[in-house]
């Protein structure tokens, strides 16, 4: 037999050569890339297959039950667990209404799942995707929930499918598939992601929901602000709240008020999405900014507050002004906000709505157009003594230094004071509905 001059060279690599190589495969190409490495030899598969076991990804059919089959693996493989740091478990069919009930939609089997995440000391994150869970464990609830760090669910559809007339389809139920999961799972962080405004607020009765959880931290993306987790969630709980601010829907208004009233009073914090829908342009009632003001004074510990704004700059005729805040909206609701403040993050979500570049005359005119001069003046310093950074975030777009220079020129007090930070960010408009 021929010796396989390759193999003896690819053997000859030093180690940690080696391993630098995988790990760059990896970073570049993904973790898809290290599949091939894993059968190169034995000294390629002893580095590449613990990386490639950092995220697991397990796609379910309906002949094959792949979590099951891992879950045996793990037995067998007990100096592998170590290495799992993402489990993520993904159904690739939609379900039709009238389908709900046949035998043929994913369901993830829980007791398998609390099986798994028990077997996998370093798991950081469980990830969800377009699952449905529609029965109670059977075994699980003998022993209590497995602590991991973060949860995220993401229910299957989103706002895109139902606004342009796709209607037989629909998002699993968020909250069943949430109850189901933290019967056997307690996380510290819970991410949910997806879903319709309408169809995929179903609750099948059969699994309820548990009671006086501690989750520190909370994202309810663009739906999920609802009362359910005023039971869910333990008094005075919540360090970290991120949701969309619901603009000029004053009973979701009152359901984030009293959310923050019963959990989030511990609040340290808060990432805030203005939706895109909003406008500043004119007939908004300005009584929102002062209960967005109210709800975010509650959080009498608030070290750091985001207030992400997705703003249109059109190409603009004389006179008139883009869809920024305005001066009043900065002042309101910051006025209200805990003296406590350390950090203010202002990502700006700038989208240039234009046929042609900024114009010369911009500069001139973006300081009163992104109100946040305001911020410059000598209440915000007094109110905040504690405060140590304001942070602009600003697309990396071809237009975007003249902002960044209107804006520096706009808060000389607190770019001098050291306070003022504005940096650039890939760009990638932030969508709630996509993710």
């Amino acid at each position: 037999m021929g010796i396989d001059r390759e193999s003896c060279a690819v053997a000859r690599i030093p180690i940690e050569l080696l391993r630098q190589v995988i790990l760059e495969l990896k970073d570049l190409h993904g973790q898809h890339a290290l599949r091939p490495c894993v059968k190169v030899s034995r000294t390629w598969r002893e580095i590449s297959l613990p990386l490639f076991l950092r995220h697991i990804e397990i796609i379910c059919d309906l002949r094959t039950d792949r979590l099951s089959l891992l879950r045996d693996w793990l037995a067998i493989h007990e100096d592998m667990k170590n290495h799992v740091k993402v489990l993520e478990i993904t159904g690739h069919l939609r379900l039709a209404r009238a389908t709900w009930n046949k035998p043929y939609h994913i369901d993830v089997n829980l007791d398998v799942l609390k099986d798994v995440i028990s077997q996998l000391p370093n798991l950081a994150d469980l990830r969800l995707l377009h699952v449905a869970i529609t029965k109670p464990p059977t075994l699980a609830h003998h022993t209590p929930p497995v602590a991991i760090p973060s949860l995220t669910l993401r229910s299957s559809g989103n706002d895109d499918d139902y606004e342009t007339g796709h209607r037989y389809w629909f998002g699993l139920p968020m909250f069943s598939t949430l109850s189901a999961v933290l019967s056997v799972a307690a996380p510290d962080t819970v991410i949910l992601r997806g879903g319709y405004k309408k169809s995929s607020r179903d609750r099948p009765d059969d699994v309820l929901p548990p009671q006086l959880m501690t989750i520190r931290s909370l994202d309810l993306g663009k739906h999920w602000l609802d009362p359910y987790f005023l039971g869910v969630l333990a008094a005075d709980t919540l360090e970290h709240l991120a949701v969309v601010w619901p603009w000029q829907k004053r009973d979701l208004a009152a359901q984030l008020h009293a959310l923050v009233e019963h959990a989030g009073r511990t609040l340290k914090s808060m990432d805030i999405y203005l939706d895109n829908q909003i406008s500043f342009m004119g007939g908004t009632p300005t009584e929102d900014w002062g209960l967005l003001g109210r709800i975010i004074g509650t959080c009498t510990d608030l070290r750091d507050l985001s207030l992400r704004v997705s703003a249109y700059v059109v190409k603009l005729q004389p006179g008139a002004r883009a869809n920024f805040p305005s001066r009043p909206f900065y002042h309101t609701v910051l006025s209200a906000a805990s003296r406590s403040l350390r950090t203010l993050t202002l990502p700006l979500e700038v989208h240039i709505v234009s046929h042609g570049h900024i114009k010369e005359t911009w500069p001139k005119r973006v300081a009163n157009l992104v109100g946040l001069e305001v911020l410059d003046l000598p209440w915000m310093r007094e109110r905040f003594t504690m405060l140590e950074s304001i942070k602009i975030e600003l697309p990396d777009i071809h237009d975007i230094p003249v902002i960044e220079k209107a804006i520096q020129d706009a808060l000389p007090s607190l770019r001098e004071a050291g306070l003022l930070s504005i940096v650039r960010v890939p760009w990638k408009p932030r969508s709630w509905k996509d993710n």
